[in-house]
């Protein structure tokens, strides 16, 4: 019996089972992107009390249902005077911080980072000494609000040592947050750096710190440090609320 066959639009000449073959591809297709539709749209199960998501670190190894417990217990909202307890804090953070992913105990430092609370500096220290880089770039990205000398040391350590450009950035960024001398003359040893992401990003820091940009200037850059008071960051306008 011959093949069934019909002329496309195209004019080239099209097979039935070729014809099948696309057919079923689409539906495929189709398939798999309304399972990662439902998949996006999906929400981890509601946790309603502090019992509720401790049992849910104890108990459950989905990461939705755990990064869902961890907002529950890092808002301070769900205890009474609006203050999370010293061992429910010391305990989410070290559970957080042994997570298996490194994309989970990131969440974890962003959701400590996000506290008004000197409790999490201890953490966000370890954090930044993780193994995983994106752990580290997630402890920098935090630690700047922190105007803290253990602060300074992990920050210009990461910016001098880390080996991954990410953290690097992320700690010379957060330098350029923190109102010092030493942080300013980090980034200066820095603007002849040979990564030029670090050049650049070293001088946007000092730039937001001084006030002013020197461009590559080495002593106008010098000068600078020497007479800023450090008792604030002075960028101003636009370019502030960017950096």
């Amino acid at each position: 019996m011959p093949a069934v066959s019909y002329v496309g639009t195209d004019g080239q000449v099209w097979r039935a089972g070729r014809a099948v073959t696309l057919l079923w591809l689409l539906c495929w297709l189709v398939l798999c992107g309304c399972t990662s539709i439902r998949a996006l749209v999906a929400r981890p199960p509601r946790v309603d009390s502090v019992a509720d998501a401790l049992a849910t670190l104890r108990d459950s190894v989905d990461p939705a249902e755990r990064l869902s417990a961890y907002r529950f217990l890092l808002d301070p909202d769900h205890f009474p005077e609006k203050r999370i307890p010293d061992d429910v804090l010391q305990s989410v953070a070290d559970t957080g911080l042994r997570e298996p992913e490194a994309i989970e105990r990131a969440n974890v430092v962003m959701l400590l980072g996000a506290l008004d609370d000197p409790r999490v500096l201890d953490p966000l220290l370890r954090a930044a000494d993780d193994p995983d880089p994106l752990v580290r770039q997630a402890a920098c990205e935090q630690l700047a609000r922190w105007h803290d000398e253990r602060v300074l040391e992990v920050l210009i350590d990461r910016l001098q040592n880390d080996a991954s450009i990410d953290v690097r950035l992320a700690a010379a960024r957060s330098l350029g947050k923190i109102p010092s001398r030493r942080a300013a003359q980090a980034l200066y040893a820095h603007l002849a750096d040979p990564d030029v992401a670090i050049r650049y990003r070293a001088r946007e820091a000092l730039a937001n710190l001084v006030g002013e940009d020197h461009g590559f200037d080495m002593d106008q850059w010098q000068s600078a440090i020497e007479q800023a008071s450090f008792t604030e960051t002075r960028r101003r306008g636009w370019r502030r609320w960017l950096f």
